[in-house]
């Protein structure tokens, strides 16, 4: 009974999560489309007190349902509330992030696509290096992947700096920007390893 009624659970957490991933992706990453507000810590400590509350009263839904038999022991309800709750935050987690990552995708895309022109134009002038990254950036605006375009616009914007050309006020807005987008768009870690990268790259030259 116990190990039946906490795989139920964990079978309704796993339903409740492709529901609610399938519903984030749904709805794209615009604001508009998740209401006008964030729920404020006193609805979010009401929330969880009745997650909790509800997975507390699971064992005896299980045998009022006829799923399980026999009395449930004393501690299993507290073993589901657990339960249910970490699993509601966990999902509650996961369906930020995958917002934020289409929120990401759909600005970088937009302004990406706006500094394209300014982008090719630098990549030009530096020479033939770094044309394959700004084709791949082209592929990535056209499927919506902002994120991917950035992390080639990074690479892109690397080898104009280092040709040395001679200062050019619309590149170096975007150059700007492009420091901008990646300090608040792309994860700190992978940051951090590119950085150790052309770290290594500079004491092995």
């Amino acid at each position: 009974m116990v190990l039946l009624s906490i795989g139920l659970t964990a079978g309704l957490l796993v339903v409740g999560t492709c529901g609610a991933v399938a519903v984030a992706r749904a709805r794209g990453g615009n604001s508009r489309s998740w209401g006008p507000r964030s729920a404020s810590l006193m609805e979010k400590i009401m929330a969880g007190i009745f997650v909790f509350v509800t997975g507390a009263m699971l064992p005896g839904l299980y045998v009022l349902a006829g799923v399980v038999s026999g009395p449930p022991p004393r501690w299993l309800p507290f073993v589901t509330a657990a339960l249910l709750l970490a699993g509601c935050l966990l999902i509650g987690r996961l369906v930020t992030r995958i917002r934020w990552a289409l929120w990401s995708d759909e600005l970088l895309t937009q302004f990406i696509g706006e500094a394209m022109p300014v982008v090719v134009t630098a990549q030009r002038r530096a020479g033939d290096h770094g044309a394959k990254r700004v084709e791949k950036m082209r592929v990535a605006l056209r499927e919506g992947r902002g994120r991917d375009a950035l992390r080639d616009a990074v690479e892109v914007r690397a080898l104009v700096e280092s040709a040395g050309l001679p200062e050019h006020a619309a590149w170096t807005e975007v150059s700007g920007q492009i420091l901008y987008w990646q300090e608040s768009h792309l994860p700190a870690r992978s940051s951090r390893a590119r950085s150790l990268l052309r770290t290594k790259g500079t004491l092995a030259g």
